[in-house]
């Protein structure tokens, strides 16, 4: 189980890009979700990557997965924001299986699909994880290895240099009313223990770890939090992004 992407709601997906890129990021447009009425665009770090997500035909949106939509519309409402994460597994059945054991309740695969800017399908298979913290992940198959996944990202031009530095993702911020409480629910589901830190909590995820912190108000996806040369913090979309000199 590693760290797949974060879903990040945007309400205009090419001002998102465009704000995104002047920021010194590298960000490629995705493509559409034919079924959920909605687009995307990609922010490589390796294989984890941030998806930047906008609804193009509200029509269809009601077909959207409950999982990746849940509170989509009350995030939009403000400017946008995150609210879940996708986990990778080689195999979503049997990773589903493993955490039914582990007591967590986990729903049955189903697919997915993106149409490419070129016109390529891209398919997937993912199973949500019904109960849980408000920001819980899903589970996502990609169907091939993870070193030949990377090759085909980099072929595409998809994971490629930032302009900001060399980058990568190491871990999200996420308010809670209760960090130990959500921080032991997070180890359940990663089976790596959950360590107290200054303060917070801080919950192992090979390509991004989960850092639970005291928060009164609504519980979430606060931050996204980077390796990178030039310290810096800013806010995009209702996201906190911050590039910090992590040893």
């Amino acid at each position: 189980m590693r760290f797949d992407h974060l879903v990040a709601w945007v309400p205009e997906l090419d001002e998102a890009v465009r704000a995104y890129r002047a920021r010194g990021f590298h960000v490629k447009y995705g493509g559409e979700h034919p079924m959920w009425g909605t687009h995307n665009a990609v922010c490589h770090f390796g294989l984890p990557y941030v998806e930047l997500i906008a609804v193009v035909d509200p029509a269809l949106t009601p077909a959207g997965p409950a999982h990746i939509f849940r509170g989509a519309g009350r995030l939009l409402a403000r400017g946008g924001g995150a609210l879940t994460f996708a986990v990778a597994v080689s195999d979503v059945e049997a990773a589903a299986e493993r955490l039914r054991e582990r007591g967590l309740s986990v729903a049955d695969p189903v697919p997915g699909e993106r149409r490419r800017p070129d016109g390529t399908r891209l398919t997937w298979r993912m199973a949500p994880i019904e109960a849980g913290p408000s920001w819980r992940p899903f589970l996502i198959e990609w169907g091939e290895a993870d070193s030949r996944r990377l090759a085909s990202l980099r072929e595409q031009g998809l994971d490629a240099p930032h302009p900001l530095g060399d980058l990568a993702l190491d871990h999200l911020v996420i308010a809670s009313r209760d960090p130990a409480a959500d921080a032991t629910w997070a180890a359940r589901l990663t089976g790596r223990g959950a360590a107290p830190e200054g303060g917070v909590w801080r919950v192992p995820l090979p390509g991004c770890d989960l850092v639970l912190i005291a928060e009164s108000g609504e519980p979430g996806i606060a931050e996204v939090v980077l390796r990178g040369p030039i310290p810096q913090s800013f806010d995009l979309f209702g996201l906190r992004v911050t590039v910090r000199p992590l040893g």
